[in-house]
């Protein structure tokens, strides 16, 4: 939140939120509850649970507080859910600490059938403003609350699939600057595996996304064709990454140099996948030095990734999605 955007001042930095506690129908859950990556993950109880109660818990910096706190008088705090899927929002207000003024804390309950797919908690700081009241001051980042398993996509590996809100202010810059790209594949700093993220402001994804065998023949066309569609794209991504990332040795005086393995395991991973596909019979060794010396080359690109393109295709088995949904059609118009 910046004086850019508000015409009053707002709380610099913003306050952080944790969610500190989880119970579902009153059992203590607190390994479902993933705060590095700040999600909770509901649906991994696998039971019939009715009603989760998060205890939440708000910091601001003091110092900055205290600031605002001169300027408009005293701060207030709410933290919300809001359920996409189902449009439905719920709201609590928080306990301000009386041994920590600059913390809060509290629980909200949520029903389990008020909610499908991802909702988002977030949590924000009010004040009187400009002599208008409960005026909104400072927003933490937000948290997802998984109430079904998120789509995974086909990816054929363990890539992470997570939720982001490409249209929020605090949103990483490569999702605030594609606020209508259905997804992006984010590539941390060094080996780590990349991570998918789906766009939660497109308005319907999640539940084009999500599995649901209710759904007509139109219906089920439209999510694999969909699903497989962000699958293919983001492993062409993969391999372009991976084959960026094959090393060629020094040469030595008289002999080229030697290409050697990505040193990231998942492009090692990615490249074992698809160059046999590309090149069928070949031993690894023959492929590497083909990926190296032509496959990366002007001439041999475009080659080389009409044919990943469709060696995907056929390890995402998109092709008999495909038949599969011409059939079902076909059978409805039949009947």
């Amino acid at each position: 939140m910046t004086d850019v955007i508000y015409s009053y001042p707002t709380l610099e930095p913003p306050p952080q939120l944790r969610v500190v506690g989880l119970r579902l129908d009153g059992n203590c859950r607190p390994d479902l509850i993933e705060s590095a990556a700040s999600r909770v993950h509901l649906f991994a109880a696998r039971s019939g649970w009715t009603r989760a109660a998060l205890e939440v818990e708000l910091a601001a910096e003091a110092e900055a507080l205290g600031a605002l706190e001169r300027r408009h008088g005293p701060v207030e705090s709410i933290v919300v859910v809001r359920g996409p899927a189902t449009r439905v929002r719920q709201a609590v207000r928080l306990t301000r600490s009386s041994s920590d003024p600059a913390r809060w804390q509290g629980t909200i309950e949520v029903d389990r059938a008020n909610f499908r797919g991802r909702a988002i908690l977030r949590a924000r700081l009010t004040a009187a403003a400009g002599g208008v009241p409960h005026r909104l001051v400072a927003e933490a980042a937000g948290w997802d609350l998984l109430f079904d398993e998120p789509a995974g996509l086909r990816l054929g590996g363990k890539m992470p699939v997570r939720w982001v809100d490409f249209a929020a202010e605090d949103a990483p810059p490569l999702a605030r600057q594609f606020p209508d790209a259905t997804h992006v594949v984010s590539f941390g700093p060094g080996d780590e595996p990349p991570e998918l993220w789906l766009n939660a402001s497109f308005e319907g994804l999640d539940g084009l996304l999500r599995d649901d065998d209710g759904r007509d023949a139109p219906g089920r066309g439209v999510h694999d064709a969909l699903r497989l569609g962000i699958a293919r794209a983001v492993w062409l991504e993969l391999v372009g990454v991976a084959m960026a990332g094959i090393r060629l040795d020094d040469a030595d005086e008289g002999r080229p140099p030697q290409a050697g393995w990505p040193e990231a395991e998942w492009q090692r991973d990615v490249l074992g996948r698809i160059l046999p596909r590309v090149a069928p019979g070949r031993p690894p060794r023959e492929l590497l030095e083909l990926a190296a010396a032509e496959w990366r080359s002007p001439r041999g690109a475009g080659e080389f990734y009409a044919r990943a393109e469709a060696a995907i295709g056929e390890m995402l088995q998109a092709g008999k999605a495909l038949r599969r949904y011409i059939q079902s059609v076909e059978g409805e118009i039949e009947a």
